[in-house]
């Protein structure tokens, strides 16, 4: 099995690090810079480095890792597809639609897997609500938030504005894109998301054209309303989520790294501890996608789960430029269906 990595930024050395330590020993990477080239070339010790992904994908990969800037993913992906590769793409799937359905339909004639990089479905306190959810716990859910910010200066504190492609819309940079996270996990809590209303834009100080915060209201077609803030200029990193059922509710922030849940009957919170490393999240993730490779196995997180997230971002641009409610296309010809 050889895999390729498409980008040596910083998440593709996090794959290519992560690969070698779960036993994956026929890695190729590529990227445009020299200086990442060589980097990974030394650090990981990899035989062989391309400047363009056609070359690695020519030297037999089996499966291609994306990790470029979004606006990229969808030529990579599409090269390595045709190429015969099984593809984990970053998240997001891309910077917009386009070319969307072309490689989903490609992979699926051709049976190669597409799994989306929403590495947040395997980390500790999302899957114990997941969990909680499932099992009933708070009954019917009802309404939720999802709360995502962090100083953008401080992800990369080794490049600005004119490297990291964060702080540039035309690579697909800014909040929404980069936070969409939290509207992958909610539908894997609740299903589809058919309507949105959104605010989509810059309203802080730093030196960037994307968007640093997006305010989103969402109805799944379930009926539950959830409402995300997503920005890049919180000082005091911090992530929470709050699902609010007919029984109680379950919360959970990464200040007290806490899942408590209360139960309307007893009138009582639980709460459960769940710090986890960093670096454990991305390793289950890995750890999940070859063994969908070994087995034939659909990923937790398909093309089509990514494709969704595409929808709804689409649809809050819409609704921040227009001033109204966008309902999903995808999810109203469905109903129509």
């Amino acid at each position: 099995m050889r895999i390729a990595v498409i980008g040596c930024g910083s998440i593709g050395k996090r794959h290519i690090q992560n690969l070698k330590a779960l036993g994956v020993k026929d890695l190729v990477a590529c990227d445009v810079r020299a200086d990442r080239r060589n980097e990974v070339a030394e650090r990981f010790g990899l035989a062989q480095t391309y400047e363009d992904y056609q070359g690695a994908l020519s030297d037999g990969a089996n499966a291609a890792f994306v990790c470029t800037p979004p606006v990229f993913h969808m030529p990579a992906a599409m090269a390595a597809a045709r190429a015969g590769c099984h593809l984990f793409i970053e998240k997001p799937l891309s910077s917009t639609l386009e070319g969307v359905d072309e490689l989903l339909s490609l992979c699926e004639e051709r049976r190669l897997l597409v799994m989306t990089g929403y590495n947040m479905r395997f980390w500790a306190p999302i899957v114990q609500i997941k969990a909680l959810i499932q099992a009933g716990r708070i009954g019917r859910v009802l309404t939720g938030r999802v709360g995502m910010s962090g100083y953008l200066p401080d992800f990369h504190p080794s490049e600005g504005p004119r490297e990291y492609f964060m702080f540039q819309k035309a690579l697909g940079g800014g909040a929404l894109l980069d936070m969409s996270h939290g509207i992958d996990f909610m539908c894997w809590f609740l299903g589809r998301i058919e309507a949105v209303s959104a605010f989509h834009e810059r309203v802080g100080g730093l030196e960037m054209d994307a968007d640093d915060t997006t305010l989103l209201l969402a109805r799944f077609t379930s009926g539950a309303l959830v409402d995300f803030h997503f920005d890049l200029l919180g000082r005091a990193p911090r992530k929470s989520c709050e699902v609010i059922g007919e029984q109680g509710t379950i919360t959970w922030d990464t200040v007290s790294h806490e899942v408590r849940a209360y139960d309307a009957q007893t009138a009582r919170w639980t709460a459960t501890s769940c710090e986890v490393a960093y670096n454990e999240v991305y390793l289950a993730e890995l750890r999940h996608f070859l063994e969908c490779l070994a087995q034939g196995k659909t990923p937790m997180v398909t093309g089509a789960d990514g494709k969704h997230a595409l929808e709804v971002i689409e649809a809050a641009r819409r609704s921040a430029q227009e001033g109204r409610v966008i309902q999903l296309a995808s999810t109203a010809a469905a109903a129509v269906r």
